[in-house]
């Protein structure tokens, strides 16, 4: 005779189910927010945690390409790393206009990090900088840096995602949060 145990998602421990989930991008979590409201809430987490850890990421990055900038601004114009701090800056503003947007909500729990895509090339973005400086030894002065294409192509998909990520929380999400909980803007 044999028996059938039949598992449903939901009835895993909660470490499972972000075990899982981390095998996810951001962008698809973000679209499981739907399927019911247990599945809502850690989703939405895994969402807020995710621009956290992007923050961090960013923060570690900037970092590691500042200790090898030269402390000059005449000498940094030409440095073979003047791109990816280029680059680091353009994510740092993009990060500071989605925090601004969001976080605001985000803490008075009143919505999550919606746009997991954003997170997703943010993090894309990041990775190719990081790669690009770990993959070097800075133990000699003729380093050779992987050449970073100018920032305003390297994150046009990053900046277009990013901004209308903004202005459909603006347009849709927020008069919503606004009809639905009395806050003071």
């Amino acid at each position: 005779m044999s028996t059938s145990i039949s598992v449903k998602l939901m009835d895993l421990p909660i470490e499972m189910i972000d075990k899982i989930l981390s095998y996810f991008s951001y962008d698809q979590i973000s679209k499981l927010r739907g399927v019911n409201q247990a599945f809502n809430n850690i989703c939405s987490d895994k969402l807020n945690k995710g621009f956290a850890q992007l923050e961090q990421f960013h923060t570690k990055c900037l970092k590691a390409v500042k200790s090898r900038l030269p402390r000059r601004e005449s000498e940094r114009k030409h440095h073979p790393l003047a791109r990816h701090s280029d680059i680091l800056m353009s994510v740092e503003t993009r990060l500071s206009m989605l925090s601004m947007t969001y976080m605001k909500y985000i803490d008075a729990r009143h919505c999550c990090f919606i746009p997991g895509k954003v997170l997703d090339e943010a993090f894309k973005a990041l990775r190719v900088v990081n790669q690009s400086i770990n993959n070097t030894p800075n133990t000699s002065s003729n380093v050779n840096y992987l050449t970073l294409p100018r920032p305003h192509d390297f994150l046009q998909e990053y900046r277009d995602i990013s901004s209308m990520a903004m202005e459909h929380f603006d347009d849709k999400i927020l008069p919503s949060i606004r009809e639905n909980f009395v806050i003071k803007v």
